[in-house]
């Protein structure tokens, strides 16, 4: 067992083309296709007044749940490897998270800010999508946010689009914007069209979620190891998820 993790000690091509096609083919496509089957099979759904099919909470858990589990299968012998090497340095690894925490929070809070100065918005899309679902299924918010968005996201970003390319031998800098700006896209695409227009307020807020993924990235690079990027992508949903929380308090 040693000698296959020292085997897997980096992440490859090999290992972006399979977070890939999980992330992109099986999670947002083929499961989510399957249990939609399933559903109308059994007349598990609700029809929207405008006609569109929603499905319980509990497929959607089912999707990330089965994602998740697919990334672990991919990735158990280099992630298990990285965290070996993690603990070997982590208090050092821990201040630098927490210094780029600190720094990330500034930027995209202020950029954050500005955007909704000039767009009068609120906060993008994604986000009130998530405080909407957080009020009905906090749970499945917590698990996504918390477990299924740090690591698999990571894996996918860090580990297969910035280690892998860079392993490939795409240079850091090519290797950063696309793991950044790759991470922005990701979560505004859903609502960058309405009604067949552009929604230019969600095109900005591509920019705090790419400096999010570009000190995700710095985490990643300055660490060495994929948990840097983790331990940061946590630390920052779980600040948004307290702060959600809390509140819906009053």
């Amino acid at each position: 067992m040693k000698l296959k993790l020292r085997e897997e000690r980096n992440f490859t091509i090999r290992h972006t083309l399979w977070y890939s096609v999980i992330y992109f083919g099986v999670v947002q496509a083929i499961i989510p296709i399957i249990l939609g089957v399933v559903a109308g099979i059994f007349g598990d759904y609700e029809m929207t007044a405008s006609g569109v099919l929603v499905l319980p909470i509990y497929y959607d858990f089912i999707v990330y749940l089965v994602g998740l589990v697919l990334f672990y299968l991919v990735s158990i012998g280099v992630v298990r490897t990285q965290w070996e090497l993690f603990k070997h340095n982590f208090l050092e690894n821990i201040k630098t998270i927490l210094i780029l925490f600190v720094m990330m929070q500034v930027l995209v809070i202020a950029s954050n800010i500005i955007i909704g100065y000039l767009m009068g918005t609120d906060t993008s899309s994604n986000q009130s999508n998530i405080m909407e679902i957080a009020r009905y299924a906090p749970t499945f918010v917590i698990f996504v946010t918390l477990i299924f968005a740090p690591i698999c996201e990571e894996l996918l970003f860090r580990g297969g689009f910035y280690f892998g390319f860079v392993r490939s031998g795409m240079s850091e800098t090519k290797a950063t914007l696309i793991s950044s700006f790759g991470f922005g896209l990701l979560h505004v695409a859903p609502s960058l069209f309405v009604n067949g227009s552009l929604v230019l307020s969600e095109v900005l807020y591509i920019i705090p979620y790419a400096f999010m993924g570009f000190f995700f990235t710095t985490a990643a690079r300055k660490t060495n190891n994929i948990w840097g990027s983790i331990t940061l992508h946590f630390l920052n949903n779980l600040l948004s998820v307290l702060i959600l929380f809390l509140f819906s308090l009053y």
